[in-house]
């Protein structure tokens, strides 16, 4: 249901329960914001109301003034309001002064906007509109042409801004003045829409302040060369995984993409208790399954580790890919840089010709002796494989 054109079973019954509305709707809500009008605005007052019809030809399955809308899908296309054939009609006037839009049994990050402009001789009005709780309702003034005003009607749109819309119906209730005043109103016509929901893929950031200097969701490390260094982690203390609409992740595969000679993912601690290393893992791909909560897969990244046990593993950026999906098979990717110096080697005796190996230095200082004593020897020699 939805498409311009569908039919409808409960059309009869449903306009009927919103004609009731639209009498309650008039006396508890646009009656005393029409008395409003009045005292702010003086002008124009005519004698027959105008009269709004939303769909004129019913095409959209709904009779009488009413519009069954297209379906609004989360994160989609905005959806109108009005069909393309909107009539506003009026025997004693030749203008409108004002239109307002009320969404009906709002829910949570409901919006109205315009999609394809503001038709010539209207604006938003701001001070008249209250887009927000409790009202949700925006108005549009201006004398302008019954034509300008049912552009109008054919450019304002619905969507919501929630990540976990409600898919309750949503309605949205249009009238249109032909009073400066605004003291005369035409009937109420309403729009009808259903809402459906997208499934929203996890967010992954593997350092969420930034702190390492990649950006987004990516991570860099430094591996130093020639100081026993062994591991590198693939995420930051501050790690992020979170799902809007998913209680539970699945799995994560954690891939070095360039491995290098000794290269090697391993875990530095158990698993958690929901996830498993699948069998088809191997020392450059990891792949954990598992349905887990997001924060238990955030625990689990914060213990796998690049490793690599040569004394030198070459210079060559490693680049290591994580996905992360939820129970609905969608994915998020980050990445880890890990980038490899060399640290400075200092050696204090060149050639060991003190007694000392390994780059140490000994000599010996004679008590009585005023005379200082070297703590290098003469062929001392600092080395760096990778810095001038």
């Amino acid at each position: 249901v939805g498409m311009s054109g569908d039919s409808c079973p409960e059309t009869v019954k449903e306009n009927n329960k919103y004609n009731m509305e639209y009498q309650i709707l008039t006396a508890t809500t646009l009656r005393p914001l029409a008395g409003l009008f009045g005292l702010l605005f003086s002008g124009v007052v005519h004698a027959v109301a105008p009269t709004l019809d939303l769909d004129f030809d019913n095409s959209s399955g709904y009779t009488g003034y009413n519009y069954r809308a297209f379906n609004y899908t989360e994160d989609g296309t905005k959806v109108r309001v009005a069909d393309t054939d909107s009539r506003i009609t009026d025997p004693d006037s030749l203008y409108m002064y004002a239109a307002s839009f009320q969404v009906y049994s709002p829910e949570v990050g409901d919006r109205l906007t315009t999609c394809a402009g503001i038709p010539s001789g209207i604006s938003y009005n701001k001070a008249l509109s209250s887009p927000g709780a409790p009202n949700y309702l925006y108005v549009y003034t201006g004398q302008a042409s019954k034509s300008n005003y049912q552009n109008l009607l054919e450019s304002v749109c619905f969507y919501t801004a929630s990540d976990t819309p409600s898919t309750n119906f949503r309605y949205v209730d249009v009238r249109v003045s032909d009073s400066s005043k605004y003291a005369t109103f035409s009937n109420t016509a309403r729009a009808t829409f259903d809402v459906f929901t997208n499934n929203d893929p996890p967010d992954l950031d593997l350092d969420a302040d930034n702190s390492s200097g990649a950006t987004g969701g990516d991570f860099q490390q430094t591996f130093i060369i020639g100081t026993g260094e062994t591991e590198a982690g693939i995420a930051d203390a501050d790690r992020l995984v979170a799902d809007v609409d998913s209680a539970q992740l699945t799995r994560t595969v954690i891939h070095l993409t360039n491995p290098q000679a000794g290269d090697r993912l391993v875990e530095i601690a158990a698993l958690p208790a929901a996830i498993t290393l699948d069998a088809a893992s191997s020392d450059s791909q990891r792949i954990y399954t598992g349905a887990a909560s997001p924060a238990t897969y955030q625990t689990l990244l914060g213990s796998v580790r690049f490793s690599n046990l040569l004394g030198d593993p070459g210079v060559t950026t490693r680049t290591v890919e994580t996905t992360i999906t939820d129970d609905g098979s969608l994915t998020a990717t980050a990445i880890t840089s890990i980038m490899f110096t060399h640290a400075p080697r200092v050696d204090l005796d060149g050639d060991d010709d003190s007694g000392a190996m390994g780059g140490d230095y000994q000599t010996t200082y004679l008590v009585g002796n005023s005379s200082s004593v070297a703590i290098v020897d003469a062929d001392a020699v600092i080395t760096d494989g990778d810095s001038a």
